[in-house]
């Protein structure tokens, strides 16, 4: 990731500092990730994020639950004294690792899981907002939303459709595409072929029409995609090893409404514009 201070959304802040004060001051400096969507917005302002999501690695959380289960009392301890609510019905505890997930008084979503990340790589700053926090690189945040959602899913042949690709998901991949493909090349090249295959087969099942029917919509969008089939045309880049079927996003013209970009149907899905590494929104 390039280097860049990350701007804390106002309508974030007060979520992100409890759990700040909790995760961060629980475990070492720099173990503690922020990822996630509001982690894009802050570099390219191409929609609006409304929950914090923060990971720390399966090799560091194991480590940390070595001496048994004493941490995860002090996590639990200390969030009962924020305004952090924690959803349990959802929420689960491994001897290897977790994933909660709650929302906060002034109703922003949370999580903290932790996640099989394989190295930091080239570090994003390391106190976000004054915290021990760390920035998650692009590497680190598209492999969990392209790999690490395939291999979580739930592979049962019964189940098979009903874990859709979030539409915010397949947007992000999108702009990455335009902005920082090196970060999609580097993604595709790590992937084994297991790998890869399973993350085709489950971006294969999401809906075509997932603009429409995601319970969780790109809110406000600066910048426009088509999204139609969007999913599937990611499967086919993934499949055939060339990114270049990703389509394109676009930064809205100045003094346009945004609005999510109506699907053209039978438009080529596979023209490119010249870009250069790391380029900027200019919006």
């Amino acid at each position: 990731m390039h280097s860049m201070r990350v701007a804390v959304p106002d309508r974030l802040k007060p979520a992100f500092h409890s759990l700040s004060s909790v995760f961060g001051g629980l475990f070492p400096t720099g173990q503690v990730i922020l990822g996630g969507g509001m982690l894009l917005e802050s570099s390219w302002s191409h929609r609006e994020s409304t929950d914090v999501d923060l990971f720390i690695s399966e090799s560091d959380m194991a480590h940390a639950l070595q001496g048994g289960h004493q941490l995860l009392h002090e996590l639990f301890d200390r969030l009962d004294e924020t305004t952090l609510n924690l959803n349990h019905d959802e929420s689960r505890t491994t001897r290897l690792g977790c994933f909660l997930i709650g929302r906060s008084d002034d109703g922003v979503e949370w999580t903290f899981a932790s996640s099989p990340t394989d190295g930091p790589g080239p570090s994003g700053p390391v106190s976000v907002e004054g915290t021990p926090i760390r920035a998650a690189t692009f590497t680190e945040i598209f492999m969990g939303k392209i790999a690490g959602r395939a291999y979580s899913a739930d592979k049962r042949s019964e189940v098979r459709g009903t874990q859709p690709i979030p539409i915010r998901d397949c947007f992000d991949i999108a702009v990455l595409a335009t902005q920082q493909p090196v970060v999609l090349e580097r993604i595709l090249a790590r992937l084994e072929q297991r790998g890869l295959d399973d993350v085709v087969a489950n971006y294969r099942r999401a809906p075509e029409d997932l603009a429409e029917v995601d319970e969780k919509p790109i809110i406000n969008p600066r910048w426009t995609v088509d999204t139609h089939a969007l999913p599937q045309r990611i499967a086919d880049a993934f499949e055939a090893r060339d990114l270049s079927l990703i389509p394109l996003a676009k930064p809205f013209p100045p003094g346009r409404s945004p609005r999510p970009a109506s699907p053209r149907r039978g438009a080529p899905s596979g023209a490119r514009a010249q870009r250069t590494e790391g380029s900027r929104p200019r919006n």
